[in-house]
């Protein structure tokens, strides 16, 4: 059970006024000063409002944002509770204990965990936005500054980490020799962080560069940060017993406290545990022990000591660190490690006490009128005053120059009015009235005092305060607020550009007149054709700037705002023009050598980043026109070594960071390198200084291929070998990093040197030919492709046997050839005109004339074979025979019936009419008179089953004891003839089944005894789809 005990101190002052700049508390100690004040007015007694209980211990403190609690705890989780009522709206796991502060902003609540992750969560439902791995666990709170979170990492990473707030990338690394626990802080631009080695770091906030650091000389920073109020004020603790004051701009030592340690309030006492320090705007408060918390309050200026009765805020505990304090106006809330929660005034004096029966560690949230905490067995707890006032959603950092409207939260049931006062902030407090009423005792939520018409303003920095009147209770109830009235300034009127005369080149001259308003500074923006950006800033009393980085020849164009320190104008109208090389036959001037040439292994195995900054093209004036990059494997001078690129274009001016990324490098192998540099009139600088290193390391070997196939090279006289292979999957896909492939030799099966491969070939090749193949002796082969550092692994050995592949051909006796898959030639006796060499080759149909040009319609099969004679003279004299084999696989879909062989001539198909299918034999039989190329195609049937111009006689007139009817059916068909007399008698009646499709057929008519005369026939071809029928006529003469 807790119970409260209230103590009302008199304030020493007339009255004591509390500011309030914002009533959300979104970070660690309230803002990313980490000063853990706010000025706006919560009054004690503090009544419960709820409580909810997490399961797990919580040292993390509470922040607020737009009505939402988020806490997290030691069972790894954070939490959103309604700030009003304490209802869970969402919860999210992580990993580990959570003992950080979470950062919360208007999108996102970001917390680092110690399961060595910082995520990021969509504040509205917990829903994971990203999450990124830290390196180590940590217990540094975040800090959210212009689209970063900064966050520090315990060991082994031990540093402090800046991460893109949208996306978590890691942007960079700030890597010390100790854990960075505390919460990083911003203090004068910079991002300020504590280590555990004792020292204060400052690093640029865009960058990461160094800025400063400062050692204690005996302290140890936990989980306490530094803070800025103004100056960079820290607690280092341990045996470093005073509180000191730094610049944040340099890190030099400004002012420290006496010592503290001995007989300070009570018996002497070390400073083991600390707190962070609490700045308010005149004082900084801190609590240090050993066995109990003491609080103290020393002047901000000097770091004397305020006078202030002696308070204990109860035992130190053990946890490495003090409970945080926060502070609202002139009122201190501080828990303790024996469960007292404190309430105090800024003059030490005990306000209210708060009894719990576990330890209090986290800093108080402040939100209009409202103090969260949570105590360390996980129960959060909301106490609300009944004497409050915060503006709304006012900032430090608002400027108003327009009709502004005030809102005020707040309360004070023994007040009767209110009154809204402006005043310049010059330190003299002359406050003006804007607005007054009376006041009914109501609770004001977002409440719309007033609309400010500060058009007519001047510029300055005010101060808004709201105050309750009529309350009797010495502490007042107000609210102040800090705020920016400002115009925007006017831009210079006018603004003139020209060439800078009398040089060579690289740069223009700007002028203008002063503005019509008072400012600090001129903004000149320059454009090369695309997005203005910043060039420079001016003196108000600077009327012209020389740009000397605008590089000869190239338009660049102008425009330039004035700014006041808080707005920046409208812009100037746009000037434009080109800098001009005056006496460009005077410049014999060259580029200065690169001598900050370093190179680095790249992102990819292989690769080397090269850097350097970028000379000028007049020694380190300007933009030099292009590099010649040069390498090797050896230390080399510059008329050594192998070009990477003669022409590479310069990236930007001088001081230009300039990189060069260089592949297809071989790893375990040290490059060097060389760099000139050349102007526009090829001026050439001296070499730079040589670098030199290892390409990066890829780990992973490619994959290996696939279908390796080795063959006896068709069409050759031997002495060739072919092997062929499917490339593997890393080749143009995949890692897509394969280099080649090497090939291994040997007459000997499993046995090679794979140090020394037999040939290599380039990636996306698909095979090599062996031209060192001795006749008919057997080799064997492998493959492995390569990439920068590794082989893949080994194909299947294949062999194969280099033969001639030519046959010889007596003319008088003839000859056949019969190649392995059943393709046979035939040439009869006597059937060429001289003896020859013949050969016949299966041909890829995909090199050949597109199978377009047909003389009927047809269907490949992708069978194409070649014959030929050694000698270009040798004819044939007789007929041969040719036997194109095939496969049910090749003709699938076809009819086996309509297969036919067609004989390339010129660009065209044409098909043979001795064409049959030897069906028995899975061939395909047809006579030729020349040789070719010759293809296996599906005839198609098509137009008219039969014509009369492909039916006729032979001969005719008839003579002797027979005649041909020869005849072309477009479809496989039955024929049928009969003859007539002239009286119309039939005399003859003929038939032939199954005649084939596309080619001619025959029938035999005996007419030895047939008188003489004109006969009609009639010939009728009939399908299964139909029939036709021809009438001709033919004459007989014995």
């Amino acid at each position: 059970m807790k119970k409260i005990e209230t103590v009302l101190i008199l304030c020493l002052l007339a009255a004591c006024v509390s500011l309030s700049y914002a009533s959300d508390w979104p970070v660690f100690m309230g803002n990313i000063q980490r000063t853990g004040y706010s000025s706006q007015t919560t009054l004690p007694p503090l009544n419960l409002l709820w409580t909810y209980e997490i399961p797990g211990n919580i040292i993390s403190s509470p922040v607020i944002y737009k009505n939402i609690l988020y806490a997290s705890s030691r069972n790894g989780s954070i939490y959103a509770l309604n700030a009003s009522n304490g209802e869970l709206i969402w919860d999210y796991s992580t990993d580990g204990f959570i003992d950080a502060t979470p950062a919360v902003s208007s999108e996102s609540v970001i917390v680092s965990s110690l399961d060595g992750y910082l995520y990021s969560l969509n504040r509205i439902n917990g829903e994971l936005l990203w999450k990124s791995y830290l390196g180590a666990p940590s217990v540094s709170s975040p800090l959210i500054y212009r689209n970063k979170v900064y966050v520090g990492a315990g060991e082994p990473s031990n540093s402090l980490k800046a991460f893109d707030f949208n996306t978590g990338a890691l942007l960079f690394s700030k890597n010390i020799s100790q854990p960075v626990r505390s919460a990083p802080s911003f203090c004068g631009g910079e991002i300020i962080f504590a280590a555990n080695d004792g020292k204060i770091y400052a690093v640029n906030a865009e960058t990461g560069d160094d800025v400063f650091s400062y050692p204690f000389t005996g302290g140890a920073f936990e989980m306490n940060s530094s803070a800025c109020g103004d100056d960079l004020f820290s607690l280092p603790g341990h045996d470093e017993r005073k509180i000191f004051k730094n610049s944040p701009s340099d890190g030099s030592l400004i002012s420290y406290s006496p010592s503290l340690t001995d007989n300070l309030y009570l018996d002497s006492w070390n400073w083991q545990i600390v707190s962070s320090p609490l700045i308010s705007p005149s004082s900084v408060y801190i609590s240090a022990g050993t066995d109990n918390a003491y609080l103290i309050g020393l002047n901000k200026n000097d770091l004397s000591e305020v006078t202030m009765s002696s308070v204990t805020l109860g035992s130190a505990g053990g946890e490495g660190f003090l409970p945080f304090m926060s502070m609202a106006g002139e009122i201190i809330f501080s828990g303790s490690a024996d469960g007292i929660f404190n309430i105090v005034s800024s003059t030490g004096g005990i306000l209210q006490k708060i009894f719990f029966s576990t330890s209090v560690f986290t800093a108080p949230a402040l939100s209009d009128g409202r103090v969260y905490f949570a105590d360390y067995s996980g129960k959060v707890y909301a106490y609300s005053s009944l004497k409050y006032a915060s503006f709304d959603s006012l900032n430090d950092s608002d400027i108003i120059n327009s009709s502004y409207g005030v809102k005020i939260n707040a309360l004070n049931t023994s007040a009767s009015s209110w009154k809204l006062d402006y005043a310049l902030d010059d330190g003299n407090f002359s406050y003006v009235m804007l607005a007054s009423s009376s006041y009914s005792g109501s609770i004001m939520s977002s409440y719309p005092l007033y609309i400010w018409n500060t058009s007519q303003v001047p510029n300055g920095n005010y101060l808004l305060k709201f105050c309750f009147y009529g309350d009797p209770y010495i502490f007042q109830t107000c609210a102040v607020s800090k705020l920016r009235v400002n115009q925007k300034p006017l831009p210079p009127p006018s603004i003139s550009a020209s060439d800078n005369l009398g040089d060579n080149g690289n740069k223009i001259l700007l002028s203008w007149p002063q503005s019509a308003s008072s400012i600090t500074n001129y903004r000149i923006y320059r454009s090369q054709g695309a997005q203005y950006s910043l060039l420079a800033q001016v003196s108000s009393s600077t009327l012209t700037y020389l740009d000397t980085t605008a590089f000869t020849g190239i338009l660049f164009s102008y425009k330039i705002s004035s700014w006041d320190g808080y707005l920046e104008s409208d812009f100037s109208q746009i000037v434009s023009t080109v800098s001009v090389n005056d006496n460009p036959s005077s410049d014999s001037y060259p580029p200065s050598a690169i001598s900050n040439l370093s190179c680095s292994p790249g992102t990819y195995g292989g690769s080397i980043k090269v850097s350097f900054t970028a000379p000028g093209d007049d020694g380190n004036i300007g933009r030099a026109s292009h590099y010649f990059i040069k390498y090797a494997t050896y230390p080399f001078s510059w008329s050594y070594g192998d070009v990477w690129k003669s022409s590479r274009p310069s990236g930007g001016a001088v001081g230009y960071a300039e990189t060069e990324d260089i592949s297809g490098l071989l790893a375990n192998i040290t490059y060097y390198f060389l760099i000139k540099s050349y102007d526009s009139m090829l001026n050439e600088s001296p070499s730079s200084n040589q670098a030199f290193c290892l390409p990066a390391y890829d780990p992973i070997a490619p994959l290996g291929i696939s279908g390796f196939y080795a063959y006896d090279t068709p069409g050759d006289k031997g002495g060739r070998i072919t092997l062929t292979w499917n490339l593997s999957e890393d080749d143009g896909k995949g890692y897509n990093d394969v280099y080649g492939y090497k090939i291994y030799r040997s007459i000997r099966s499993g046995v090679y040197d794979y140090s020394n491969p037999y040939a290599s070939v380039g990636k996306a090749i698909r095979g090599y030919m062996d031209n060192s193949a001795t006749v008919n002796v057997r080799y064997f082969y492998r493959v492995a492709a390569f990439d920068s550092s590794n082989n893949s692994p080994l194909s299947e050995e294949v062999s194969a046997v280099s033969a001639d592949n030519w046959r010889y051909v007596d003319f008088r006796n003839g000859g056949s050839l019969l190649s392995d898959d059943g393709a046979e030639i035939l040439i009869p006796p006597n059937g060429l005109n001289q003896n020859d060499n013949m050969i016949m080759v299966k041909l890829n149909p995909s090199t050949l004339t597109p199978l377009s040009k047909i003389n009927t319609a047809a269907s490949p099969t992708g069978i194409v074979y070649e014959v030929k004679f050694d000698n270009a003279s040798t004819k044939l004299t007789n007929f041969a025979e040719i036997k194109i084999p095939y496969t049910d696989q090749d003709i699938a879909g076809m009819k086996e019936d309509n297969l036919r062989i067609y004989q390339k001539t010129g660009d065209s198909w044409l098909m043979l009419d001795s064409s049959s299918v030897l069906s028995s034999q899975k061939k395909v039989y047809a006579k030729i008179n020349s040789l070719g190329v010759y293809a296996l195609m599906e005839y198609k049937p098509s137009g008219s089953l039969i014509s009369s111009d492909s039916v006729y006689t032979y001969p005719n007139p008839a003579k002797g004891d027979k005649v041909i009817f020869k005849f072309r059916v477009s479809d496989k068909s039955d024929v049928k003839i009969n003859v007539y007399n002239a009286a119309g008698e039939k005399v003859a009646s003929l038939k032939k089944e199954n005649c084939p499709a596309g080619v001619f057929s025959e029938i035999e008519w005996k007419i030895k005894n047939i008188a003489s005369g004109v006969y009609v026939y009639t010939l009728e071809a009939v399908t299964s789809s139909g029939k036709k029928t021809l009438k001709e006529k033919m004459a007989i003469i014995h």
